[in-house]
């Protein structure tokens, strides 16, 4: 390593991977996958020395093939070695200081890969464009402290950026949503199933739900039935006509009814065992 960096493989595996990747875009490959694997077959010490399969592939290369395939790109950009002049492939990558930051670059990633893969000439020809102004709103856009909330106010203003550029950005916007929402659905379904795991492991141990949640309702009688947040409309207690509003007072009067009938069933099913 020199003081004088003269290419930008010789610096940290995200200008590595982004050297890699604009190579592609340079060379007219848009589908990031097909050209992943050309690499890792054809030159696998290049390929891993570059990240590899992880997080820097799928997070940078978007953004090295965007600027490969953008008007600042082009041959002029390789030195006769194959790697890209220092002062622009550095340019390039400062470009990208907004989106250094980890969420931003979730968000945008997959954009971006969309854009490259669609069919409009018009907004791949555009796609570092739209690279640089993301980078620009993620560095300048005071974003909420919440992480999540972070992610998705930047994926729903990074999207924004490409459904304003016309009718394929509309396109692409709308697969990126479509594919979100199939991955929340996705998420959704693997929490309740590792909840409904969890809850089987915890009765197989000797936990006791329904002893727990009359534990939670003793205390909450036993300290006065003290204002709670309750969910807006308020669920009902009991069936049909005889439903009431669950307030305070119908709850402490639907339990003093329902309790000495509970009690009897229980005494006799313990002196019937």
């Amino acid at each position: 390593m020199t003081g004088n960096r003269q290419a930008v493989t010789r610096y940290g595996r995200a200008e590595r991977t982004f050297h890699l990747s604009a190579l592609l875009g340079l060379s007219g490959v848009r589908d990031l996958d097909v050209g992943r694997k050309t690499i890792q077959t054809d030159a696998p010490t290049i390929f891993y020395a570059a990240g590899g399969i992880g997080d820097y592939w799928r997070r940078w290369a978007p953004f090295g093939c965007a600027w490969g395939t953008s008007p600042i790109g082009g041959r002029e950009a390789l030195s006769k070695a194959g790697n890209l002049a220092p002062e622009k492939a550095y340019d390039a990558v400062l470009l990208l200081h907004g989106l250094a930051d980890d969420d931003a670059a979730r968000a945008a990633a997959p954009i971006i890969r969309q854009t490259l893969l669609s069919g409009s000439k018009a907004l791949r020809d555009d796609a570092w464009i739209l690279t640089t102004s993301m980078s620009n709103l993620a560095a300048d856009t005071e974003w909420p402290k919440s992480r999540t909330d972070r992610r998705r106010n930047m994926r729903l203003a990074f999207r924004t950026l490409v459904i304003d550029h016309g009718p394929a950005g509309v396109k692409v916007g709308a697969v990126m949503a479509s594919a979100e929402e199939e991955q929340a659905t996705k998420r959704a379904n693997a929490q309740k199933i590792r909840r409904k795991a969890e809850q089987e492991q915890a009765i197989r141990s000797g936990a006791d739900p329904v002893g727990q949640a009359m534990a939670v309702l003793a205390k909450w009688v036993g300290d006065g039935m003290v204002d709670a947040h309750l969910p807006t409309p308020l669920p009902k207690i009991g069936k049909g006509k005889t439903a009431k509003t669950a307030t305070r007072r119908n709850a402490y009067e639907y339990l003093s009814k329902m309790a000495p009938k509970a009690i009897q069933t229980l005494d006799e099913a313990a002196k019937a065992s």
